[in-house]
């Protein structure tokens, strides 16, 4: 669930301007892989052939990318975000942290704890493509601003104003852009991560997909498939974890193993005692499931 104007709405209204469709029909010219050997190309290339973003051109984009630097802030124009995306990539800047921090600004703005005075004499309005741009610079190069920015989001929010904290949603210090309030494995899973708020830590693709049929053949109960169930997430998240770290520990795509997992034919889906099963079968090594 997107979170809208950091997190105070769930429904973003201007969400047809910033669509797949929209991407896959007038951006997208061709699909590529992101690893040299992956003969599934699932990713997009994309190009702006007119307009002020003219020339830019770029991979994916993300879902994450999508909302923090788009739906969190109020901004439906997609090729900004587009820009946006290669404008964080190019600075080594974590889109998420860098957006919820524009958006704490935005909020306190908009509530008017902050003002120019804070802010460099500029207007924090909802949406403002220039100050996002604007903002994204001062933070790599700790100018104004941006130097309080560039410590994180939660510093940030400590050292602008009293009370500014609470309008930060995070785990551990690291924020997130999924409104997590109405799903209990998602909460659970960002409270206990040893990161914080990482949605791969125990990426809950089975709660998210709705896949009941899923649950029940995993776990013997179909509630880690409903997503605003509490019952058996503490099992679900745990699952997440492991498949996660399994993941990793091979060097595996995710994307890969999360649709393996989700085959409506049991016969054809893939989990994590068949990966113990090929590894042993690859390397000779006898792996338990």
């Amino acid at each position: 669930v997107p979170s809208v104007r950091n997190y105070q709405d769930v429904i973003f209204d201007k969400m047809e301007d910033i669509s797949a469709d929209k991407l896959l029909d007038k951006y997208v010219v061709r699909n590529i892989s992101c690893s040299v050997n992956c003969p599934l190309n699932c990713c997009h290339w994309w190009e702006i052939r007119d307009g002020p973003y003219a020339g830019e051109a770029g991979a994916k984009p993300e879902y994450i990318v999508i909302n923090s630097m788009g739906i969190h802030l109020g901004v439906n124009n997609l090729e900004a975000i587009l820009h946006f995306q290669n404008l964080v990539n190019r600075y080594g800047l974590d889109s998420t942290e860098t957006g919820t921090g524009i958006g704490l600004l935005m909020e306190l703005w908009q509530r008017g704890i902050i003002t120019e005075n804070d802010t460099d004499g500029v207007s924090y309005e909802w949406g403002d493509v220039n100050v996002i741009e604007d903002t994204v610079k001062k933070v790599a190069f700790r100018r104004g601003i941006g130097s309080l920015l560039a410590d994180g989001t939660v510093a940030a929010a400590r050292k602008l104003a009293t009370g500014a904290e609470k309008y930060v949603c995070h785990s551990k210090g690291m924020t997130e852009v999924e409104d997590v309030r109405g799903f209990p494995h998602w909460a659970l899973a960002y409270s206990i991560s040893t990161r914080g708020a990482d949605h791969l830590k125990a990426h809950g693709q089975i709660d998210k997909q709705h896949r009941e049929d899923v649950s029940q053949r995993i776990f013997g109960v179909p509630d880690v498939g409903i997503p605003t169930s509490t019952r058996y997430k503490g099992k679900g998240v745990k699952y997440h974890e492991d498949l996660a770290a399994m993941v990793n520990s091979l060097g595996i795509c995710a994307f890969n193993v999360i649709s393996l997992s989700l085959k409506k034919n049991p016969k054809r889906a893939v989990h994590m005692p068949d990966y113990a099963s090929i590894f042993s079968a690859v390397t000779g090594i006898k792996m338990s499931p």
